[in-house]
């Protein structure tokens, strides 16, 4: 989604993730675990395509391995935006979550992907 306002410079690259659904109540609902395709990503939050959409607001729990990053990234996210899309002929959901926690109890992995953002935008 496009928004000059954004409080978070973007990058647009693959990689790999892993997301499920961390509400008590729709574990039962939602599947447990999804491969996603990064889109984009920021400071802020992510941006994926996934076979199949979590509910509107869901929180996420995301792992994300960042391409040149030794370890994965740990995020709970919320669900802020899903919308219908396709990939290499696939149908499927773009879906846009806001991060709220980032890492093991330290702002290492923020800083990763600050510094990921960094690095690729001064390409």
């Amino acid at each position: 989604m496009a928004n000059d306002k954004r409080q978070f410079p973007r990058v647009n690259e693959s990689a790999r993730l892993k997301w499920r659904v961390a509400d008590p109540s729709d574990l039962l609902e939602s599947p447990p675990i999804d491969d996603g395709l990064q889109i984009n990503i920021s400071g802020g939050g992510i941006a994926f395509f996934a076979d199949v959409a979590p509910k509107m607001g869901a929180t996420l729990a995301i792992k994300l391995d960042l391409p040149g990053y030794p370890s994965s990234i740990i995020a709970l996210a919320r669900a802020v935006w899903i919308e219908p899309s396709s990939r290499d002929g696939a149908a499927g959901f773009d879906v846009g979550a806001e991060f709220h926690w980032i890492g093991w109890d330290s702002n290492f992995a923020q800083q990763q992907i600050a510094s990921y953002v960094k690095e690729r935008l001064s390409r």
